[in-house]
């Protein structure tokens, strides 16, 4: 009986189509489904961009260090420097940002679990 209860179920909401609480369930559970993934993909650019900022970093030495070359032109060694530096402070920026969207998807994760 309980199959032919189940299958009756079935049976009455492919007749009538999806129910506004079946609908939401869907929803919800491709909403939850987004935020997760979206938290795991962000969560793995941070690694890269971790990565960018230490060599861009690394980069802010080798220009100080004027490439290990004589300082023939002095504008240029200071470009360099700026350059690096700038690079530095744009990829603290996109680190930071995306810290801040990880830690907002991860919070939603938090929130619908505790629902």
């Amino acid at each position: 009986m309980k199959n032919l209860t189940s299958f009756s179920k079935q049976f009455v909401a492919f007749m009538a189509g999806d129910t506004d609480k079946a609908l939401a369930e869907k929803v919800w559970r491709t909403s939850q489904a987004a935020i997760n993934a979206a938290y795991h993909v962000k969560k793995g650019q941070a690694v890269a961009l971790e990565t960018k900022l230490e060599t861009a970093k690394e980069e802010v030495n080798t220009a100080l260090m004027n490439n290990g070359k004589v300082i023939t032109d002095n504008d240029n060694y200071i470009k360099g420097i700026i350059l690096a530096e700038n690079k530095v402070v744009d990829v603290t920026a996109e680190v930071e940002d995306l810290d801040k969207l990880v830690a907002y998807l991860k919070e939603k994760i938090s929130d619908s679990s505790s629902s």
